[in-house]
């Protein structure tokens, strides 16, 4: 499988390692069936931090498909720490820790200063919270 000339040149190593190991599995298999999960994780977490616009066109995956299971895979990966004005109720500054995960667990906390160094724990803690079983 030759990798497109516009598919940045960072990705080619780790693509040309999926790709050869896809190449394979569709000769020995006749391009049918169904590809193994190992191949659509790697592809996956590719993805994930290059978009899946040139991993899918690289690998000839159906673009569809490869971000549907960006989806599912998807873990929480963006905690939005920012300061905000305080209203009156508050005399200061406050920190705002908005966390959300992939199935729409939500969680947002008001922090006045002197409370602060707790957000730390309040992120571990919502993490925590997310991988249970």
């Amino acid at each position: 499988m030759t990798i497109p000339p516009w598919i940045p040149a960072r990705l080619t190593a780790e693509l040309r390692a999926v790709a050869s190991e896809l190449s394979y599995w569709r000769e020995k298999h006749d391009g049918r069936g169904r590809i193994p999960e190992s191949i659509w994780a790697e592809a996956v977490a590719i993805a994930q931090l290059e978009g899946p616009i040139p991993v899918a066109a690289a690998l000839q995956l159906p673009l569809d498909s490869l971000t549907q299971r960006m989806e599912e895979a998807e873990e929480p990966k963006f905690v939005d720490l920012t300061a905000e004005v305080s209203n009156d109720d508050v005399p200061g500054p406050m920190a705002v820790v908005t966390m959300m995960g992939p199935n729409g667990e939500y969680l947002r906390v008001e922090l006045t200063p002197d409370a602060w160094e707790a957000a730390g724990v309040i992120v571990d803690t919502f993490f925590e919270y997310l991988e249970r079983p």
